[in-house]
């Protein structure tokens, strides 16, 4: 299964979004957790759009290589590449 890279940006820009919400609406019980999932979907969204630093390559690595170890994605393959883009 693949999703387009479009979908998936814009499945992170509204992550980011909600994220950011939680951050502003709940306060300091939720801030840390709001906080990691801002770190992912910049990170994915940096790494999509071609423009991405080594620590964020990393992070999206590291998702991807527990995806292909818990073999929901192929050894070769990526969770966030899609050959229709």
């Amino acid at each position: 299964m693949t999703v387009r890279n479009d979908a998936l940006r814009e499945f992170a820009n509204e992550q980011l979004n909600i994220a950011a919400r939680t951050i502003e609406n709940k306060g300091d019980k939720m801030d840390k957790v709001a906080a990691g999932k801002i770190e992912f979907f910049l990170a994915l969204r940096s790494v999509l759009s071609g423009e991405v630093e080594k620590r964020e390559l990393g992070l999206i690595d590291a998702v991807n290589d527990t995806l292909q170890f818990i073999k929901l994605i192929g050894d070769k393959e990526t969770f966030y590449k899609s050959p229709q883009t």
